[in-house]
Formats: structure tokens, C-alpha cells, sequence
């Protein structure tokens, strides 16, 4: 990926992936799209992404559950919009995860 430095979307949607990519050459990147994989955790893996405005994690595959932690979005202090939906695996987020994201105007999770 670090031919793509210039990229500004990314859609790696429905591709089993079960972790969460590198993507910490994407300085550019501004719309993430990560629906229908087999992720269990977002960790901190979206954290060299500061130019992250959309993070779309539309679908989850049935029975599998999604963690997102304090840590998963701290450092996207430019997230505007966090659309996280049809994902039942998701029971739970901490308290004050978006509490760090000043622009953040519309969360659909």
C-alpha cells in the first residue's frame, strides 16, 4: 500500500478479512469502508489514519462478534461521521469512546 499514499476512499468491504489491514501509509485516506468481514476487534488499527472523516462498518457476518474499544478511534480527532450498523455481534461500546472526536456530528452505530 505505500504506492497509495495520495489515496482519498477505501472500500475493502466483503472480503473475509478477519483482522484489520496496516494501513499506516494511507496518510491521505478520508473514507474507510470495512462492512461484511470477519473482524472481532478494531484495536488501534485505524490509529495512523488522521485523516479518517467516515469510517463505515455496514454488516457483521451472524454470530460473530465486534469489539470496539476506548482506543479504536482516539487518535481521529478529524471523524466526522462513524456509521457502524446491521452488526448484532456489537453488544457493547465504552463509555467516552467518541468523547475525544470533536467534529464528530452524526454517529449511526
Amino acid at each position: 500500500m505505500s504506492q497509495m499514499t495520495s489515496l482519498d476512499t477505501l472500500d475493502l468491504s466483503n472480503n473475509e478479512l478477519s483482522s484489520m489491514p496496516i494501513l499506516s501509509e494511507l496518510d491521505s485516506l478520508r473514507t474507510l469502508y470495512v462492512g461484511l468481514n470477519r473482524f472481532q476487534a478494531l484495536g488501534d488499527a485505524l490509529s495512523p489514519l488522521r485523516n479518517l472523516r467516515t469510517f463505515v462498518l455496514k454488516g457483521c457476518h451472524q454470530n460473530q462478534e465486534l469489539i470496539i474499544d476506548k482506543e479504536s478511534f482516539a487518535s481521529n480527532l478529524k471523524l466526522e461521521v462513524i456509521n457502524v450498523t446491521k452488526c448484532a455481534g456489537l453488544k457493547w461500546i465504552p463509555g467516552g469512546t467518541f468523547a475525544q472526536l470533536p467534529y464528530l456530528r452524526f454517529d449511526n452505530v
